[in-house]
């Protein structure tokens, strides 16, 4: 018999400690059930939990290896428009033949009593829990008749109590009814946006992430970690333009790996994130931005554009455009210095103007001799050397304030720059001269993290 448990106030985290228990106490009585039926479970099974508070129907997706002894590598379960076999697909989990079914979601209210003593160990059980938690004694055995006819398809019921799934396997149905089927109770690891974005943690400021639509300029060393950043915080959908192909030197700087080279950057860093998060929309466009934005942006298109090419031709492009392409959306600037001694930010909001002669001069903190330059064998611009930890710690610095203007926490004009010291700036040995905002401290690791105001530094 399933219980009603009084409802009484519980503070968040004693309720995860009861989940967590729970879910200990049911993964061990999945593996004493196998020993008692004989099923074998899944090396890995996923569940997609959804948020309803009705019976509905969903998908799964299985995979078979290993020849004559077949065993399940993974076994899927999703709902609505999410397709188990593309999720699969897209996480590299698709391996082995596939198998497809059905999944019948049943949610149960958190006043019903959920412990050892009331989980179903036989089809009548599950049968009668089923009857008590949506009056209707005939739901269950209706929903696996319905299904006799399609051959070959697994069948699973998902209880949802308390926002954990508990799955049982079942047998096919026959035109006898379901009083012989065995049930196998599978214990499932978590999977879905909520989940994987933040743990059911503030889905309201995720849910508000996955609508917007962010324009990122440039897929370089700095641009390349930012824009991972920004999709691991929930943005939806966001459109990478540059026109260049990535070589052998970004491996060691950027996100990409070995096998992007001679690919274009943007593409590369898009098909990167299809892989780490299949849900987040990720396009690729393989031009320069200075063509780009005059003949594909408009106003209201995008949510948020950064800048992060460090290149005077693009900043002075946006000038131009701004009112053309974006309106008032907001528009961030990103770049660091030489060496990656400062790495700086600045927010344009809605109603600044933007000078039209390069915006860097006032805000860079160092002045570089032109020896500093390291020139390359066969021509071109030259590069100052960097490393990969001192590009990481920039990208952080600039997709956290970038995240803060996503979500909408800074609203006026600002300049962020984070300077590293004048020890580290002597370490280079390049004869730079430091400005003001320099701290004044020997230590090669002391920096500072400083927040300006837009109109300071180049006027109303």
């Amino acid at each position: 018999m399933i219980d009603r448990v009084p409802t009484a106030t519980v503070d968040e985290p004693a309720v995860r400690a009861i989940q967590n228990e729970c879910l200990a106490c049911w993964a061990h009585f999945c593996l004493k059930q196998r020993g008692v039926t004989g099923g074998t479970a899944a090396s890995c099974s996923r569940v997609e939990l959804p948020q309803i508070d009705r019976p509905m129907e969903g998908e799964i997706a299985a995979y078979f290896s290993g020849g004559k002894q077949m065993s399940c590598t993974l076994l899927l379960t999703s709902f609505g428009d999410s397709e188990p076999h593309s999720i699969a697909s897209c996480d590299n989990g698709s391996i082995g033949s596939l198998r497809r079914g059905y999944c019948l979601f049943i949610p149960m209210s958190d006043e019903i009593k959920w412990t050892p003593d009331a989980w179903p160990t036989s089809i009548g059980e599950l049968n009668a829990l089923v009857d008590h938690v949506t009056n209707d004694p005939t739901m269950l055995e209706t929903w696996l008749m319905k299904k006799r006819g399609e051959s070959n398809q697994l069948r699973i019921v998902v209880l949802i109590h308390s926002d954990v799934c508990y799955g049982y396997l079942l047998g096919a149905p026959t035109l006898a009814g379901i009083g012989e089927l065995h049930v196998i109770p599978i214990f499932f690891d978590r999977l879905g946006t909520s989940w994987a974005f933040a743990r059911e943690q503030h889905l309201e400021i995720l849910q508000r992430r996955r609508s917007l639509r962010a324009l990122v300029l440039g897929c370089d060393s700095l641009s390349s970690l930012v824009i991972e950043q920004i999709a691991r915080a929930g943005v939806g959908c966001i459109d990478i333009v540059d026109g260049e192909h990535a070589d052998a030197t970004h491996c060691a700087e950027q996100c990409l790996e070995a096998d992007s080279i001679d690919l274009g950057k943007a593409q590369a860093m898009a098909d990167r994130l299809q892989r780490l998060l299949p849900t987040t929309q990720v396009n690729a466009h393989r031009v320069k931005a200075e063509r780009w934005v005059p003949s594909q942006c408009s106003p209201g298109r995008y949510d948020v554009v950064l800048d992060l090419t460090a290149e005077v031709s693009v900043r002075r492009m946006l000038v131009q455009y701004r009112s053309q392409c974006f309106a008032d959306t907001p528009i961030l600037h990103g770049w660091t210095e030489p060496f990656c001694v400062a790495s700086h930010l600045i927010l344009l909001a809605a109603g600044s103007d933007y000078p039209v002669e390069e915006p860097a001069l006032g805000v860079n903190v160092g002045h570089w001799p032109t020896e500093a330059l390291v020139q390359l064998p066969l021509g071109g611009l030259g590069f100052h050397p960097y490393g990969s930890v001192e590009v990481a710690q920039a990208a952080g610095f600039i997709a956290e304030r970038s995240i803060a203007v996503i979500d909408g926490a800074v609203c006026e004009s600002l300049v962020w720059s984070s300077v590293r010291s004048e020890g580290f700036f002597n370490k280079l040995g390049v004869g730079a001269v430091c400005s003001p905002c320099v701290p004044n401290s020997r230590n090669t690791f002391d920096s500072i993290q400083i927040t300006r105001s837009f109109l300071d530094i180049y006027g109303a």
